[in-house]
């Protein structure tokens, strides 16, 4: 540059200008992520990690603690006696959206007989969360998976996703896709015969 040259205004702007739409864009991306960007993604390309399994019907479900909405450190798991119908959701997710007030109706069909229903949320916060249980009333327990262990150790990559388990521990169903009421019905059915449904 000559000597007594000055840069023009746009040019003296431009770098503060860029570096402010970068932050702003760099903040979008972080507070998407802890709202449930990753598992968009995970959804979309179904990228398979090396090393991880899906979880198929006739494994054991593995041994998990997840935090559920008032705070509480609990292990997921079925009951002696009961089997556990275990749905893996998101709040953004759609079919999620239309599948969840029929397990509503599917917990309160069931409450006098040996199965649990549960929800998992895949790696949101708990405030979307508890907004999209008060939205829908729902009344079974839902938990918080914010380590991303349904995807780690269940192999879940499409949402919803549903896993019965038997009162042994053992998954007798590993359903994709939203189901309706008469749907679960006949799954809960199924594996309280002692059957197994076979993975879809």
């Amino acid at each position: 540059m000559a000597s007594g040259e000055t840069l023009s205004p746009m040019q003296s702007r431009r770098p503060p200008i860029l570096l402010i739409i970068f932050v702003l864009l760099a903040m979008v991306v972080l507070y998407q992520h802890r709202h449930g960007v990753m598992a968009r993604v995970r959804a979309l390309t179904n990228v398979k990690p090396v090393g991880r399994s899906v979880l198929e019907a006739g494994q054991p479900l593995p041994a998990v603690q997840l935090t559920n909405l008032a705070g509480e450190r609990l292990a997921v798991a079925a009951r002696p006696g009961h089997i556990l119908y275990l749905n893996v959701f998101a709040t953004w997710c759609p079919d999620c959206q239309e599948e969840t007030p029929a397990l509503e109706q599917l917990s309160k069909a069931t409450a006098s007989m040996p199965v649990d229903v549960v929800g998992v949320d895949q790696e949101e916060e708990v405030e979307p969360v508890s907004a999209f249980a008060q939205r829908y009333g729902l009344t079974y327990p839902i938990f918080l998976d914010q380590d991303g262990v349904t995807h780690d150790l269940m192999g879940v990559r499409f949402i919803p996703t549903s896993l019965i388990v038997d009162s042994h521990g053992i998954v007798r169903a590993r359903i994709t896709g939203a189901l309706t009421l008469a749907q679960m019905e006949s799954a809960v059915g199924t594996v309280l015969r002692g059957g197994t449904i076979a993975s879809n």
